[in-house]
């Protein structure tokens, strides 16, 4: 390469490229390591865990998540059915 602008950007663009890489793989780690601790939190106290639950509530809470409930706990407590979503 006669100019080393082109050089430089070229290499800037691949570790931006990398470290964007890097970073999603991290991000999806953590929740599958997060979601497996719940799981396993939730089967050691008795709650049902449900991840991506068919539920519609989840849009009229606060916040206005565009991507809904996530997960939800469940179980009966007092004879009355209690549904924790995230």
């Amino acid at each position: 390469m006669d100019n080393p602008i082109v050089g430089m950007a070229g290499a800037l663009c691949a570790v931006v490229a990398v470290l964007v890489a890097i970073v999603a793989l991290s991000s999806g780690r953590r929740r599958r390591r997060h979601r497996r601790r719940m799981r396993q939190w939730a089967g050691d106290n008795g709650w049902t865990f449900t991840p991506h639950p068919a539920v519609d509530w989840g849009s009229r809470l606060p916040g206005g998540n565009k991507n809904g409930v996530t997960q939800a706990l469940s179980r009966v407590a007092h004879g009355r059915q209690v549904t924790v979503g995230e």
